[in-house]
């Protein structure tokens, strides 16, 4: 996928019964909201927040490529609970990347951000928070695909401590 134009990835991504899909585009559009945001921020703001958001940012892009390893297995066994189980974990993954971020940090320096490209961090952020959303919504659909109640448990329990986290922001 990394030697695909965008036009290329697109009819990749339209073509029916086909990888990447949700799980790949949410990811996809974390980094690019890591990219704004990074855009964004003035030369001054703490380094270490800088190398968190970039180092996500590479994290959400390598999730891009092993989330569609995983779909591309799924749509060959659609039966498979363990399929699933690799599934949920890459999307916890990615949310977990997400959360260790640490959104409230990025906020604190809105006032920070030049006027004149203010709108690209706002978009940043939403893009980031949209994703997440529908990461949680795959996890969450997904659940259905696991035989075992255990793993169910563990993930539904993931995802409402992540739930809990995001409203707070």
């Amino acid at each position: 996928m990394k030697n695909l134009s965008l036009s290329e990835f697109c009819e990749l991504v339209s073509q029916p019964g086909s990888a990447p899909g949700g799980g790949s585009m949410a990811f996809l559009n974390l980094a690019l909201g890591c990219s704004l945001i990074l855009k964004s921020l003035p030369k001054d703001s703490p380094q270490e927040i800088i190398s968190n958001i970039r180092s996500s940012m590479n994290t959400f892009l390598s999730l891009v490529e092993k989330d569609a390893q995983i779909f591309n297995e799924y749509l060959k066994s659609r039966k498979d609970s363990s399929v699933m189980v690799k599934s949920c974990m890459v999307l916890k993954e990615g949310l977990e990347t997400l959360i260790k971020m640490n959104l409230k940090d990025i906020k604190q320096l809105e006032g920070h951000v030049k006027q004149d490209i203010k709108v690209d961090y706002k978009y940043g952020m939403d893009i980031l928070k949209c994703a997440a959303d529908g990461i949680r919504r795959t996890l969450t659909s997904n659940l259905n695909g696991i035989s075992s109640s255990a793993e169910k448990d563990r993930f539904a329990q993931f995802i409402n401590e992540a739930d809990n986290y995001f409203k707070t922001l």
